[in-house]
């Protein structure tokens, strides 16, 4: 990644790549510092808002990672993934009735033939603390074939 940001160091996908791909290794201060940079070149990239509440979410920092999501969410469409991680973030700062909410509203959506992966909605169930309801969300991705749960 070091070398693609040399060659374009104004690419905000380039820098906040090279921030996810730290955050996959657990280095998360340098995956915020990267993910910050590319916000520096385009505050209103939504992905960026995204991964950075990842990071925020990895060290809880709940009211940090509550703001980096919803601006991810109030930047773009509705998906799943933000909201189910905004809910685990709620959760995870002790509001659980927000959290609720959000997890109500997936489960609502998903009733309405809108693509909400289960494994979305059992992320939020863990966020909670809800094992029966998290296992059972699991495993209906399963008989699902959900895309987020790997076949082998």
């Amino acid at each position: 990644m070091g070398r693609a940001h040399e060659v374009d160091p104004l690419s905000r996908q380039i820098t906040v790549e090279w921030g996810w791909a730290s955050y996959l290794m657990h280095n998360n201060d340098e995956a915020a510092a990267h993910i910050r940079q590319g916000l520096a070149l385009d505050p209103n990239y939504a992905q960026a808002h995204h991964r950075l509440g990842l990071v925020l979410l990895q060290q809880h920092r709940y009211a940090d990672a509550i703001a980096s999501f919803q601006r991810a969410i109030d930047l773009g469409v509705f998906y799943p993934q933000g909201a189910s991680a905004l809910a685990v973030a709620y959760a995870g700062a002790g509001n659980r009735a927000a959290a609720l909410q959000i997890v109500k509203d997936l489960e609502r959506r998903s009733t309405q033939r809108e693509l909400v992966p289960p494994v979305m909605i059992a992320f939020a169930y863990g966020g909670l603390g809800d094992a029966t309801r998290g296992l059972a969300w699991l495993k209906k991705g399963i008989d699902e074939r959900d895309i987020y749960i790997p076949e082998n």
